[in-house]
């Protein structure tokens, strides 16, 4: 993901570096659903990626729109995220695969708290972020429910 997410000048950048981190996150939920063996925690991280998917869909249809660059994957810090979900799994079990994904989310919500303050974000665009936000924000409440039950 990228460090300052949320603060790039340009709308085109803007959104081809959130798409990256989206499509990220999706990556990260679906493997660590893929390896968690308790039924609530598994749950919550499918319903991320489905948060994450949906996101995807909608930056897509914005990279279109306003001449951004499609990433396909997240890039060299995707990878390495991975990795740690990776042993995270072979090593420590749920607890350790949901701080991972903990962390991930975290990154996320942090890079709409600060697009919204960011001048290149466009009025008219600000609901889509706004709401994304607001529902990250509650499945990581459910997330952090789930980190008590595996701990």
């Amino acid at each position: 993901m990228v460090m300052m997410l949320g603060t790039e000048p340009t709308l085109p950048r803007l959104v081809e570096d959130f798409l990256r981190q989206q499509v990220e996150a999706c990556d990260v939920c679906r493997r660590a659903a893929g390896w968690l063996d308790e039924p609530l925690a598994r749950d919550v991280v499918v319903a991320l990626a489905g948060i994450h998917d949906r996101d995807v869909v909608q930056l897509r249809k914005l990279a279109g729109e306003c001449g951004a660059h499609l990433p396909e994957h997240g890039g060299d810090h995707a990878a390495r995220t991975l990795g740690h979900l990776e042993l995270a799994h072979a090593r420590e079990g749920n607890a350790a695969l949901l701080a991972v994904v903990a962390a991930v989310e975290d990154d996320v919500i942090a890079g709409y708290e600060r697009v919204l303050a960011n001048t290149t974000l466009p009025d008219d665009l600000r609901p889509l972020f706004e709401d994304a936000l607001d529902e990250l924000r509650r499945r990581g409440e459910r997330l952090s429910a789930a980190r008590r039950i595996a701990a």
